[in-house]
């Protein structure tokens, strides 16, 4: 299992430490190594659900990086290729569909986490593309599973 450190970033991302001999670094635009084939972007706004989601995560060998709003999603996509997409709705407006149809275009996996089950939300985050739906409250088991399944791994 590889270690990392993790930490959140609104203008920029956290580095990986240590690899697997199987991972594949990419540059980036700071002059550091961002490890990608297992890199996952946290979009949260809040903190706290961030560094609970980055911990679990880093538990089980898998670096995350955070963006707090839309925006930071598209800023960080920009400049770092990332894995996975996992994306709380809470406190995001309308725009989040589009981030989520930019993901979709470009291939990247992304799985919705929400508030409250709604049918609404199944219905936007399958049209936008999204490999699945999580609602709160998270079990950390189901997190796991998810994620593994969509990196293809353990």
């Amino acid at each position: 299992m590889t270690k990392v450190r993790t930490r959140s970033v609104t203008h920029g991302v956290a580095v990986q430490v240590g690899r697997t001999e199987d991972e594949e670094f990419l540059p980036h635009p700071g002059g550091r190594k961002v490890i990608a084939s297992r890199l996952v972007l946290i979009v949260e706004r809040s903190q706290r659900n961030l560094d609970l989601l980055q911990g679990a995560l880093a538990k089980e060998g898998i670096e995350a990086i955070g963006a707090h709003s839309t925006e930071s999603l598209e800023e960080v996509l920009s400049r770092t290729e990332v894995a996975l997409v996992l994306i709380d709705l809470s406190g995001l407006d309308e725009r989040v569909w589009e981030g989520c149809e930019t993901l979709r275009t470009a291939g990247v996996p992304f799985v919705v986490i929400s508030p409250r089950q709604s049918a609404d939300v199944y219905r936007a985050s399958a049209v936008h593309g999204a490999r699945g739906v999580l609602v709160k409250p998270l079990a950390v088991r189901e997190l796991l599973a998810v994620v593994k399944g969509l990196l293809g791994g353990d």
